[in-house]
């Protein structure tokens, strides 16, 4: 089987890590708005900066890895210089059909890539979601396979809700780290809150959702709650809203064995 053509349009963290790790395919040509970042793409790869035409003219294959406000008028300036070829984009969000009717796909690496050094080799550990139609699936899987065996189809309509959860777990654990960073800070104590983090991930991974709750929700610890209201109606509104929603979240967890634990003064205890 002959070496599928791949071009790159957006050279930032997502495409560039994904690129260097394809085999069994050659980068013909890179493009991005950014002169430095195209520069430092084309040495990385050994390819030259190519404009879209040029792209058009010698691609079988070109991945769209601009932010998704750019993703559709990047598809339709392709189709208009006669690109007919498979267009693969790397929204989380958007489905393929962004990029046309014929020969689309979508890939969305299943992680968190903070920059490139690190993003090659978390790209070979991801797991990946695929949208598309039959010739662009097709294609996808061509190029995951080169280099991984974890991907799982998706319907497009469901993107938008499998993107949101990515959010709650990846974006806004960032949030609600910072929040227990800001804590320890306004009492001025050093303290690496990260351990617990890992931990927790840890115990998540080796043994489920329920059986990683610890702390005073499962022990029923009433007076730590109580001591935690206190404090908490001397912050930013913020810090107990989500105190609370998320506390009623775990406590859901906790009461699907113990219909006893949802008593009216733990449930007074967990609101605003």
């Amino acid at each position: 089987m002959s070496l599928l053509k791949v071009g790159l349009i957006g050279c930032g963290r997502v495409g560039l890590s994904f690129a260097t790790n394809l085999k069994r395919a050659k980068i013909i040509g890179v493009n991005d708005l950014d002169s430095g970042r195209r520069k430092k793409a084309s040495i990385l790869l050994g390819c030259p900066v190519k404009d879209l035409g040029q792209l058009a003219k010698t691609a079988d294959v070109i991945l769209i890895a601009t932010g998704d406000d750019e993703i559709g008028k990047v598809a339709r300036k392709l189709r208009r210089v006669g690109f007919k070829k498979t267009l693969i984009h790397f929204s989380g969000l958007l489905s393929s059909k962004i990029l046309g009717n014929n020969n689309r796909a979508s890939i969305h690496p299943l992680g968190s890539f903070a920059d490139t050094k690190t993003g090659k080799k978390l790209m070979v550990r991801t797991s990946f979601i695929i949208e598309g139609d039959r010739k662009g699936i097709s294609v996808a899987q061509r190029l995951l396979s080169s280099f991984t065996d974890r991907f799982t189809r998706i319907k497009p309509e469901d993107k938008p809700y499998y993107h949101l959860a990515c959010v709650f777990v990846s974006n806004l654990l960032i949030g609600l780290y910072s929040m227990g960073k800001r804590i320890v800070k306004k009492k001025k104590l050093d303290i690496d809150l990260l351990p617990l983090v890992d931990a927790t991930v840890h115990n998540i991974k080796a043994l489920g959702i329920n059986s990683a709750i610890t702390g005073p929700l499962l022990r029923k610890d009433v007076k730590t709650l109580r001591v935690h209201k206190k404090i908490l109606k001397k912050m930013d509104a913020k810090y107990g809203l989500i105190y609370y929603l998320l506390s009623r979240e775990v406590l859901d967890l906790i009461s699907v064995n113990d219909e006893d634990f949802l008593t009216s003064e733990l449930r007074s205890l967990l609101e605003p």
